[in-house]
């Protein structure tokens, strides 16, 4: 057997902060983010999370799941929006769709987006670039 490595071009760039409990999932992610060229700290629930940002190191975006144990994601968000991190990017990922209020909240509070798992390769780089304000792969590949 040939081991083939295949160049990913990176073309993200920043500092995401990475809270998944599943240990599956983890390194999937892990590698699809780090593939793309962001820089990834990884932590298992929201009260990790919450202890690596309070540590006081920078993030552009904090990528969280929805159901962990300590601390959901939802919870995370509202610590974040009420804290000094404030204005930093979160993307919630789900495996079921966030009930109307859960949205109306995340609207109020600003800068949270969310993606249903299970979820393309794609479509989650496409959500984190525009939560980040970016250029989705879509449109960077519009541009070569």
């Amino acid at each position: 057997m040939i081991d083939v490595k295949i160049r990913q071009e990176s073309w993200a760039s920043g500092r995401v902060l990475l809270a998944e409990d599943d240990p599956n999932l983890q390194p999937c992610l892990t590698r699809l983010l780090r593939g793309a060229g962001y820089e990834v700290v990884v932590v298992s629930h929201g009260a990790e999370a919450l202890d690596v940002l309070k540590a006081g190191s920078a993030y552009d975006l904090v990528v969280t799941d929805s159901r962990m144990p300590h601390l959901s994601g939802p919870e995370l968000v509202r610590i974040l929006r009420g804290a000094r991190h404030s204005a930093i990017p979160v993307v919630v990922l789900s495996g079921a769709p966030p009930d109307p209020g859960q949205i109306k909240e995340w609207q109020r509070l600003g800068g949270v987006s969310w993606i249903l798992k299970p979820f393309g390769c794609r479509a989650l780089l496409g959500v984190l670039a525009e939560a980040l304000g970016e250029p989705t792969p879509e449109e960077k590949s519009w541009r070569r």
